[in-house]
């Protein structure tokens, strides 16, 4: 019979699979060309059903996403969850999920015991405070487990209102064995800027930004990243079948001309069906959705533009 120190042992090993730290030689070993694309595209398909079944439970509430961090004690594995957990959070905010990382302002202390990760929603008192303050309804907890293949995600979504599970689900399997993470993620599922818009905006539904003005919104965070923002130039404009998650949307030239300034959340082919964020509508200055369409018809003249945020 295998003891429990074994057992550990060949699940710790499994886990620095993700640290990618076999030879090259090893790693390259029955890779054929179009393997990593294969191994890409199934995990993100994978990351989609997740936050389908997300949505179905979450709908429009907003979701406190804690660190990915791995069931066992290992330091290699920790230093390359943020690679997958940068993955999942980009695939759940393209697919709708009202979504953020809420360890990003605020580092929780979590302590392994007897090399384990503590079960159950890892958040203390004062986090659920601070998030129940906040209005946010639930929180997810990403735990990186091993698998034959190399490891997977479980995925518990928490009701911070009835403090139960309100959702389990997961990504994976990861075939990490053969393909290192750094491969897996490099797929660009929004652009790096898009991602701090839209995670900002997430991070901040129902509270006002700056002076409660639209043009807050997105240009806190793409001018905090380094990015440009000159009047209502937010960088790149592109075209509306381009569009995707944390792009920003303009209309007319200058709030004083009776302008407006939203982040584009859910695309759709049909532009007025798109769901937007904003604030400072009919004197209601804190994050909020929107329809495109009905701010079209609002802003009916106004110059659109759709943008690209850029460095």
């Amino acid at each position: 019979m295998t003891d429990a120190r074994s057992i550990r042992v060949c699940f710790t090993a499994a886990l620095l699979a993700l640290t990618g730290a076999e030879a090259p030689a090893r790693q390259d070993a029955g890779k054929k060309p179009g393997d990593v694309q294969k191994a890409q595209t199934a995990l993100e398909q994978s990351a989609v059903q997740a936050a389908q079944a997300m949505l179905k439970v979450f709908k429009d509430d907003r979701v406190a996403m804690v660190d990915l961090r791995p069931a066992v004690e290992n330091p290699a594995a920790s230093a390359n969850a943020p690679l997958l957990q940068n993955f999942l959070l980009q695939v759940f905010l393209r697919e709708g999920v009202l979504v953020f990382p809420c360890e990003q302002e605020h580092k929780l202390e979590v302590k392994y015991k007897d090399g384990k990760l503590p079960k159950g929603i890892l958040l203390g008192s004062d986090d659920l405070k601070s998030l129940g303050e906040k209005k946010v309804r639930y929180a997810l907890v990403p735990v990186l487990v091993a698998k034959d293949s190399g490891s997977a995600v479980t995925i518990d979504a928490y009701d911070l209102e009835k403090v139960q599970v309100a959702l389990q689900t997961g990504v994976g399997p990861i075939p990490t064995k053969k393909i290192p993470l750094t491969e897996l993620c490099s797929a660009e599922i929004l652009p790096p800027l898009n991602l701090k818009v839209i995670s900002f905006a997430a991070a901040h539904f129902g509270q006002q930004v700056d002076r409660g003005e639209c043009w807050d919104v997105p240009a806190n965070p793409i001018r905090a990243s380094g990015g440009r923002v000159d009047g209502y130039n937010f960088g790149k404009e592109i075209k509306w079948e381009d569009g995707r998650a944390g792009d920003v949307i303009t209309f007319g030239t200058s709030g004083e001309t009776g302008g407006h300034v939203v982040v584009l959340f859910r695309w759709t082919k049909n532009k007025s069906d798109a769901t937007i964020l904003h604030q400072n509508v009919n004197g209601v200055r804190r994050v909020m959705f929107g329809n495109l369409g009905s701010v079209e018809t609002n802003k009916a003249g106004q110059k659109f533009a759709l943008w690209r945020p850029q460095k």
